[in-house]
Parts: C-alpha cells; structure tokens; sequence
C-alpha cells in the first residue's frame, strides 16, 4: 500500500541556484532551454525538488517521496546559508509535520491539532 502526502517547501537563500534539470554544459552562464542562470558546483535535484521549485512551493498532487528527507538534507549541505522549510500533510486527517533544514541538519516537528466544540445551548435549537 502506497501512503501520499501533499509537499509545500519554502527556501529562503540568498544566492541559492539549484540545477535545472537540462543540466547545460558547465561552460554557460545560462540554460539554452529554460534561461535559468547556471551554476556549474550545483548538485542535481531529484524530480520532487525541481517539481517544487518550479510550482511555487507545491507539487500538483499528493505523491509518494519517502526519501524527501535524505534529499532535502543533501541539498542543506550542498547550500549551508539556505534555510528550508519542507511541511507535509498526509492522508490521516492528523499527520501534519514541519521539516527546518539548515547547514546540513534538520529540526521535525508535527503539529498540534486542536478540536474544540461549543457546549450545548438550548437556545439555539431550531
């Protein structure tokens, strides 16, 4: 059984450039197909991470990425200065995290639910 989970990632860098997934010749400056600025050091980005980048933030459909933690932690280390916030929401109504990865470490943390109901009233039966 496959358990999906709907990704939101948000970067904040200052000079982060991730490869883009045409992988241009380190000689340019610039991808010929997307226009992206190159940088030849970067490390290529699994299809969830370029999928993310590219739509904002969020990926279209919940998806299957079991390794988004390996992934994410090896694109902290290749950018120490980035601060990345990777939130997930499962498909149990209560699996909601938060993922912080900075220089090469990660902070988790799930999120606390709260469901609160007003008391009986029998004045507002109708």
């Amino acid at each position: 059984m496959v358990y999906l989970t709907q990704y939101h990632l948000e970067v904040e860098a200052k000079g982060f450039l991730p490869s883009c997934e045409h992988k241009p010749s380190s000689t340019r400056t610039f991808c010929p197909d997307c226009g992206k600025k190159n940088d030849p050091f970067a490390m290529a980005l699994s299809d969830h991470i370029h999928d993310l980048i590219n739509n904002d933030g969020n990926l279209q459909e919940p998806v299957k990425w079991y390794d988004h933690e390996i992934e994410i932690l090896a694109v902290s280390k290749q950018y120490p200065e980035a601060f990345i916030t990777l939130t997930g929401y499962g498909e149990e109504h209560d699996d909601i995290w938060r993922k912080y990865f900075t220089q090469g470490k990660v902070q988790k943390t799930t999120a606390t639910i709260t469901i609160i109901f007003e008391l009986f009233d029998p004045k507002k039966l109708e």
